[in-house]
């Protein structure tokens, strides 16, 4: 995770118990950063310290297999946020939808930056998945420059191919 996390997505990605969640806190691996979230369901942000989210990385690194699960249910589970957040981005509240995707968008450039370098196929599904909401959401933003370079960095990574036409038209 980059930028925090919810219990939510912390079990979405992993098969996390709360008790696991509580001992990694208790053992300050993780702290609290927000309490007062506006989802009612999961109030409670999680994060790591920069230091120790490296260290964490390179010893996962050291299990391709296991980093290369971890950073595929990461990406599944952001994109799939995303796809839900467009809806809600063009529905009755855009801006309560916008405030829950700049808690987490740290974590959505992760996964678009995972799909751009990613040799599996899955990065054409990931970026097809968040495309229109990270378009809308720059856009409501009035961050143009942000995402003509996100856009920008995926045409120069796929090139013109027909698989990419294919599912973008």
């Amino acid at each position: 995770f980059r930028g925090g996390f919810t219990r939510a997505a912390a079990h979405a990605v992993s098969p996390t118990r709360p008790a696991l969640l509580q001992a990694l806190i208790d053992r300050s691996v993780l702290h609290v950063t927000d309490s007062d979230a506006a989802d009612a369901a999961d109030r409670s942000r999680f994060d790591m310290h920069a230091l120790l989210r490296q260290f964490t990385h390179a010893k996962l690194a050291a299990h391709a297999e296991l980093l290369q699960d971890a950073r595929q249910s990461h990406a599944r589970h952001f994109a799939r946020q995303m796809a839900a957040a467009e809806l809600q981005l063009k529905g009755a509240n855009p801006r309560a939808a916008v405030q829950a995707l700049q808690r987490d968008f740290e974590n959505y450039c992760a996964v678009w930056d995972h799909a751009l370098s990613a040799a599996d196929g899955l990065r054409i599904d990931l970026l097809a998945q968040m495309a229109e909401g990270m378009m809308t959401y720059h856009e409501m933003q009035g961050a143009y420059h942000d995402g003509e370079r996100l856009f920008a960095n995926a045409v120069a990574a796929f090139g013109d191919t027909d698989r990419v036409r294919q599912r973008f038209g």
